[in-house]
Parts: structure tokens; C-alpha cells; sequence
């Protein structure tokens, strides 16, 4: 799963399979999917050498989610917003954050 309900938590990531993720010329979208917490886009895109940009964007719920968590394995290396990283490959994200916009770096490239 891309986009999560859980715990009332909105996980954002969650299942996401290393083969998925964008080359070069490939982008990962998700547009307006629908949640208690409000519709969900998602675009995360491939910026060269393991760096990503992900775009998030909420519209307005019928509830707050209790987290906004981003399941991530690397590092956020800019935000808009402030993350906190509460556990290994897991960022809270501010819960009234409704738009974002970070450049990722993937695990295996820090790892090299």
C-alpha cells in the first residue's frame, strides 16, 4: 500500500517496493486517492544518483490523522515542512501539513 489508513495514522509509503521506484525518465503518481484523512496525491520523482523529490498534497478530511508518517530508507536532505524522524525509516510529518515538498536520498546510495 502507497497510501495507508492505520491506527489513525495516514502512512504515506508504506509498501513501497525497491523495483518501484522512478528512473530517470519515470515518476511514481498517485492522484487524489481517497482517505477519511482527505484525498491523497503523491508524486515522487527520480532526480539522479538515489535523490528523489516527493510532492505531497491533502485536501481536506472528514478527520485529522493522529500521524502523517513517511516510511522512507535514507534521509530527507531538504523540506518545506519539519520531519521527525520518530524510528528507523520512518518521518512524522506535522499533522495539519496538507503540502509538501522534500528531496530523499535512497538507503542503498549512502550506503555505497
Amino acid at each position: 500500500m502507497l497510501v495507508l489508513e492505520r491506527l489513525g495514522n495516514l502512512e504515506l509509503l508504506l509498501g513501497l517496493p525497491h523495483e518501484w521506484l522512478p528512473g530517470e525518465d519515470n515518476r511514481l503518481y498517485i492522484e487524489k486517492t481517497p482517505t477519511k484523512f482527505g484525498r491523497v496525491t503523491i508524486e515522487l520523482t527520480s532526480k539522479g544518483k538515489g535523490e528523489y523529490e516527493l510532492v505531497f498534497m491533502r485536501e481536506k478530511g472528514n478527520q485529522l490523522p493522529v500521524d502523517i508518517v513517511l516510511n522512507w530508507e535514507g534521509a530527507i536532505t531538504e523540506s518545506n515542512v519539519k520531519p521527525e524522524q520518530t524510528e528507523e525509516n520512518r518521518w512524522r510529518l506535522p499533522e495539519d501539513c496538507f503540502g509538501c515538498r522534500m528531496k530523499l536520498v535512497n538507503i542503498s546510495f549512502l550506503r555505497q
